[in-house]
């Protein structure tokens, strides 16, 4: 079994192709409706003759742009391509050239698929248009991936008996795909009692990107203060061929369990010292909004909040950056960045950087930091190099049940249309934890003091007895914007949450919900 990340791309029909004075190898793509850009999409030479021309972006692309975008197979596999008609208007660029073209209707999200030969599909007792799971066995990562649709074809373009599987960027990136131990493939079926059956079909071995072999997990073997451990290598999985596995999902009278799903966008966390160097001695993050749970601004000052100030991400190496990156604060004792694998691909930290819970962040990816000024130039001179500190951030829930203790694993599935995905390797936080501590204020004004005094005796009893939340005192799962996009959480109609035996691969149901407040 072979797993293919397929990025953002265009394929030209043959009469596109001939308003360019020449083939273009990228193109940006324009929403004419609100001119949102999404720059350097590749162009795929299609040498079959296409009739209509087609952008497939993926869904974080597709949220760039400001628009819905329909999430359908493409063509070859099915008819859907033809047949659909809410795929959505766009221009083309050329930004070498200043050529355009405008396509009517050609932008979609590819739906996940595998293609299997007829002998590999008979070996297997596989269907054609039947429904599909694959398991990416990634620690600290592993990820199912239910609703995928089955094209039997004469031969694949290995030219040999492989199953080709093809998931977008979003969604390989979700489950760090380059770490990926082994795959696992499974039937799917309902049973009409909110019941998803699996039935494994086969397990492959794959190899972890050498590079990341030695440049992330030769590090994680060595200890470090402030570790979280976790299998490195070989995990059970629990499965075993013809092995069935039945688990309950969310149903219609489920919304008395309280679950919240929050995705993370790339932010910075900085500590006081960095802080001083980028803005000067004594400057104070100011509050934009509350991050998480609703929670008013008198207390997020204390417990989070996004601040005005922002940064600029740079790979000390390549050059390669992140812009207009929010700091959260207040500010931490160490400084950390957290950002998705689709943003580590962006600025060239792919290699290098590893999956670790918050506050973990020694011995991580290294980069520079630049402050922005007012008017949004970079403050070159306030520019700081970070010898540690960027993460990709490990998906994990602050739970306040009895199902669980501190350190756990958990699951959830997030139940959405032709993209239920099955997150494991959640780890369970329960309370405050010292390793991702704010730094004390060493020097804060009298107004400040006061205000932490009323938030704390005052408003936080109120706040909690009215059922808010600060993070860590109910069942909120924190999960990243390739997380997010790779399930479409925005449109997911059920949330169900298991708790996870790493022996035994067992899952057991905890409770679902048919309203997560998932926030993105």
């Amino acid at each position: 079994m072979i797993v293919h990340p397929t990025p953002s791309h265009i394929i030209l029909s043959k009469n596109d192709r001939q308003q360019f004075s020449k083939v273009p190898t990228t193109l940006s793509v324009v929403n004419p409706a609100n001119n949102k850009k999404i720059k350097n999409v590749q162009v795929v030479v299609n040498n079959n003759s296409v009739t209509h021309s087609a952008i497939s972006l993926t869904n974080t692309n597709i949220r760039s742009l400001k628009i819905t975008a329909p999430l359908i197979l493409p063509e070859g596999i099915s008819n859907d391509y033809t047949t659909t008609s809410q795929k959505l208007p766009c221009i083309l660029v050329n930004e070498d050239t200043n050529e355009s073209i405008q396509i009517e209707n050609g932008i979609y999200r590819m739906r996940r698929h595998a293609t299997i030969n007829a002998t590999t599909a008979s070996k297997y007792n596989l269907k054609d248009q039947q429904t599909v799971a694959v398991k990416v066995n990634s620690p600290r990562n592993t990820t199912t991936f239910c609703d995928m649709y089955v094209k039997v074809q004469s031969g694949n373009e290995n030219g040999d008996d492989s199953i080709q599987v093809y998931l977008d960027t979003d969604e390989t990136g979700s489950c760090v795909l380059v770490d990926a131990v082994s795959y696992d493939l499974y039937t799917q079926s309902y049973d009409g009692n909110n019941m998803i059956q699996l039935t494994h079909v086969l397990r492959t071995d794959a190899g972890v990107a050498p590079v990341r072999q030695d440049r992330v997990w030769s590090v994680e073997e060595v200890d470090r203060e402030f570790k979280q451990t976790f299998p490195l290598r070989t995990f059970p999985i629990g499965n075993t061929k013809g092995s069935q596995k039945t688990y309950s999902i969310a149903d219609d009278n489920a919304d008395s369990f309280v679950l919240q799903t929050l995705v993370s966008n790339k932010h910075i966390h900085v500590s006081p010292e960095d802080l001083y160097a980028m803005f000067g001695d004594g400057h104070r993050l100011t509050p934009m909004k509350p991050i998480g749970g609703g929670m008013p601004m008198m207390l997020a000052r204390f417990f989070g909040f996004a601040s005005k100030e922002k940064l600029t991400i740079r790979n000390i190496e390549t050059g390669q950056e992140l812009n207009n990156v929010t700091i959260l604060g207040p500010p931490r004792v160490r400084t950390q960045i957290e950002l998705a694998y689709s943003d580590l691909v962006d600025v060239g930290l792919q290699n290098d950087t590893p999956t670790r819970i918050s506050g973990d962040n020694l011995s991580s990816g290294k980069c520079i930091l630049i402050p922005h000024n007012d008017d949004g130039s970079l403050n070159e001179e306030g520019a700081i190099n970070l010898k540690q500190g960027a993460v990709r951030a490990w998906r994990h829930i602050h739970y306040g049940g009895k199902a669980a203790q501190g350190g756990d694993f958990m699951t959830v599935c997030v139940e959405s249309e032709h993209c239920t995905t099955m997150f494991h390797d959640i780890l369970v936080r329960v309370g405050q934890d010292k390793r991702d501590a704010n730094a004390p204020d060493p020097n804060p004004p009298f107004w400040m003091k006061a205000a932490k005094y009323a938030a704390l005796s005052i408003f936080m009893p109120v706040f909690l007895m009215m059922g808010g939340n600060i993070g860590f005192n109910s069942n909120m799962i924190h999960v990243d914007t390739d997380e997010g996009n790779a399930c479409n959480i925005g449109q997911a109609k059920g949330f169900t949450l298991y708790n996870q035996d790493l022996k035994s691969g067992e899952l057991k149901f905890i409770g679902s919900t048919k309203n997560s407040m998932a926030k993105m």
